[in-house]
């Protein structure tokens, strides 16, 4: 319990604190809070499903990501975002993974390895959002 808190904390600390003490826009933090969640749990499914951390690993790299699916459904919820309803149902998913990945670890691995195809997207998204194209950055990350 207390790691998840520790994570749930970092998160609303990433959405909430640092958009209203710098002037970095909702849109960017919240692509940054993807490319944090895509890639810790991209990279242990990647690493548990080829049996280089422990099941105790990837549980932990798990609560994060449960951490993050809560604290971004509400999020999404308090900003009346339009895409609510459809993050909603692949939270739902992605939440019962998690709660079933006792039974189904490296099913349930692989499946998650295709998070990490979130990262040039977000980080296409976030050039966008600055106004940057240097050496053709978006153009790559497509």
């Amino acid at each position: 319990m207390f790691i998840f808190s520790t994570f749930l904390i970092f998160n609303n600390f990433l959405s909430y604190c640092i958009p209203q003490k710098t002037n970095i826009s909702n849109k960017i933090i919240d692509s940054v809070s993807i490319l944090c969640n895509s890639s810790i749990i991209g990279l242990s499914s990647y690493l548990y499903f080829n049996d280089y951390i422990s099941f105790r690993t990837q549980e932990i790299c798990l609560t994060y990501t449960l951490s993050y699916l809560i604290h971004d459904t509400i999020y999404k919820f308090i900003k009346k975002d339009k895409t609510f309803y459809i993050k909603l149902l692949h939270h739902i998913f992605a939440v019962y993974s998690i709660w079933k990945f006792h039974n189904f670890d490296k099913f349930i691995s692989l499946l998650y390895i295709s998070e990490l195809t979130n990262l040039p997207l977000e980080l296409r998204h976030i050039s966008i959002n600055l106004n940057f194209n240097k050496y053709f950055f978006r153009e790559i990350m497509v």
